[in-house]
């Protein structure tokens, strides 16, 4: 069917699509992890958090099954490599669930709420993208680089081949490692699924369950596209899914330099949320304009763009990247960079709060 089209422009349009389901869902079911978190911590409503790990969930044994399958392969994913960026995962993880938090959304969240016309998204999205992009390649990209040569770890010096969980479990518990990564998915995906469904509120709430179950597929979808449909053998396309840093600030260059550039997965994804956002919004009667509210929103509009867009590349990954498409893979960097987002959330949201008491 897509012969005659290059790979790039197939996998693209297929990211697309993918794209612009996530919005769709995120909008329809209010899936947001900072709003998640910030519902815990102000109204000790866990919902959303339980519908963010059951996505986890959901995504590590659809992605595992599709690699033991052999129709994926993780291990040429960048979560999957022999080092470790554990500093960068911690301290990168930590200032962007903070910058999360005096945002109002991450990546994901502010194209989703930006598709349903709230203006203050765009100069969180364009914070991100100039902070994002300064720490790729910019002035902030070398004491990221100095970081990484004086902190990552070379896993190979510790005969381990990759970062995944797996590989440091055969470290310690008898056993190849390629023999227990569906031991450690089963294993970890249970112990998710026993947190998440043990809340009566959780269990009577069938749009946190369905934007759980129908958000981990789509972070799954993200995999096949390039994994599985991008494996040309001339032209590959790189191994990924959804994440929500590099791909917005590529989206600012790619928007400044259309007619010298090539649209990719990540660019597509990131309109494609926007665009599934703004569907459902419309198809709704959900959208209206919402504007910013004061200096103090000017402000933390713009730090917390700047916190997640350097936060994200350093931690090779925002919340999405790190918490569904990384963990998918077993990553043992993401989940140092999902706790740490989590941590840093978790630390905003209650010092706002004591703030505004």
């Amino acid at each position: 069917m897509f012969d005659n089209l290059p790979v790039h422009l197939v996998v693209s349009g297929l990211g697309l699509v993918v794209g612009m389901v996530f919005g769709a869902v995120a909008w329809r079911t209010r899936f947001c992890i900072a709003g998640s978190v910030f519902s815990a911590v102000a109204a000790e409503d866990r919902r959303g958090l339980r519908a963010i790990f059951l996505a986890m969930a959901t995504a590590v044994l659809l992605t595992q099954g599709l690699d033991a399958a052999g129709l994926i392969d993780t291990d040429k994913s960048i979560y999957r490599t022999p080092t470790l960026h554990w500093a960068g995962a911690i301290f990168g993880g930590f200032i962007f669930g903070y910058g999360m938090i005096l945002g109002s959304g991450c990546g994901a969240g502010s194209l989703v709420k930006l598709g349903g016309g709230d203006l203050r998204a765009i100069i969180v999205l364009m914070f991100i993208a100039l902070f994002g992009y300064m720490t790729l390649r910019g002035i902030t990209g070398m004491p990221r680089v100095a970081l990484e040569q004086l902190l990552d770890i070379d896993l190979t010096a510790f005969g381990l081949r990759s970062q995944g969980i797996e590989h440091l479990a055969a470290a310690v518990v008898p056993g190849a490692a390629d023999d227990l990564r569906w031991p450690v998915s089963l294993a970890g995906a249970a112990a998710v699924l026993v947190y998440v469904f043990r809340d009566r509120a959780f269990r009577a709430s069938p749009d946190h369950i369905a934007s759980g179950l129908l958000i981990g597929a789509v972070v799954t979808a993200g995999w096949v596209v390039t994994g599985h449909v991008g494996a040309d053998d001339f032209d590959p396309a790189p191994v990924a899914s959804l994440t929500f840093v590099a791909p917005v600030a590529n989206t600012l260059q790619y928007a400044m330099t259309f007619t010298g550039a090539s649209i990719n997965f990540g660019i597509a994804t990131v309109l494609g949320v926007f665009l599934g956002a703004a569907g459902m919004a419309v198809a709704r009667r959900e959208f209206h304009w919402q504007y910013v509210d004061g200096d103090r929103d000017y402000v933390n509009a713009m730090a917390g763009g700047a916190l997640m867009g350097m936060g994200g590349v350093l931690a090779f990954g925002c919340s999405i990247g790190n918490g569904l498409s990384g963990i998918s893979t077993l990553s043992a960097g993401a989940v140092l960079g999902w706790t740490a987002i989590l941590s840093g959330g978790f630390f905003a949201a209650r010092r706002m709060l004591a703030i505004d008491d």
